[in-house]
């Protein structure tokens, strides 16, 4: 089966992204403070714990670093004309390390709900350990069912998380439509625009302005992407591609 949530990144709540942000932070710096690094300091190119640093170093405590990510939450601001909007829950859509953010927003309420399970009721937290996501896409593979009885106490109430399938022999997932065909499984190419009543054209045209080397990679990145998901080779005609070459 197949989730998604409905607008991940606009219904996250700030008070719960800071926490959960800020257990992080405390969980990455206890490692390094038992080692006498009190600090985070960052280079052109690295970033490295250490006990001390030097003045000019742009560098981090427990402290200072958990200051900075509730500043950056809480101080998004947006012009509308003449008006300046603060936006007050969910995470810019622009900002840098808004992925990085919600994928650790998530992680944290999962492994909060396993390390409770595992105490409580193992074979739950057990069925549960082959459950994939990406960012805002999961998929529980041979779970029992038990992600859909239980995602309510996982997630809290203010992410919406719908069911993407029905049944459990076939699913889209990341771009991929799966279908269990006796016991084995069919990977294909799957693209939501097909669905849509009207055309859609993937590739830029030839008659373009588009230099044709990056015209031509466009269209062969596509044919090596197809090859690499697609695993059963198609027999009769092939369906015309929708757009220009």
């Amino acid at each position: 089966s197949t989730y998604d949530f409905t607008s991940l990144y606009t219904k996250i709540s700030h008070a719960n992204l800071i926490t959960n942000m800020e257990w992080y932070v405390d969980l990455a710096f206890k490692g390094a403070n038992k080692k006498g690094k009190k600090y985070l300091s960052v280079y052109s190119k690295s970033a490295n714990c250490v006990a001390s640093h030097h003045k000019d170093t742009c560098a981090f405590d427990t402290n200072t670093f958990k200051a900075l990510i509730k500043f950056l939450i809480d101080n998004a601001y947006f012009m509308c004309g003449d008006k300046i909007l603060l936006q007050k829950i969910g995470i810019p859509m622009g900002l840098d390390p808004a992925p990085q953010m919600a994928n650790a927003h998530l992680h944290k309420y999962e492994f909060d709900f396993q390390q409770k399970m595992s105490k409580s009721n193992y074979s739950v937290a057990r069925s549960l350990n082959h459950t994939f996501r990406y960012i805002d896409d999961i998929s529980p593979l041979n779970d029992n069912g038990n992600f859909e009885k239980y995602k309510s106490q996982i997630y809290p109430d203010d992410l919406e998380l719908n069911r993407e399938n029905t049944g459990f022999k076939s699913a889209s997932v990341l771009e991929m439509q799966i279908d269990i065909i006796g016991d084995k499984f069919q990977v294909n190419v799957y693209d939501k625009r097909d669905s849509f009543d009207f055309q859609v054209f993937r590739y830029p045209s030839i008659y373009s302005n588009i230099p044709d080397k990056t015209l031509y990679n466009v269209f062969f990145s596509q044919l090596v992407r197809f090859s690499r998901v697609c695993n059963n080779m198609a027999k009769g005609p092939i369906k015309n591609v929708t757009g220009y070459i």
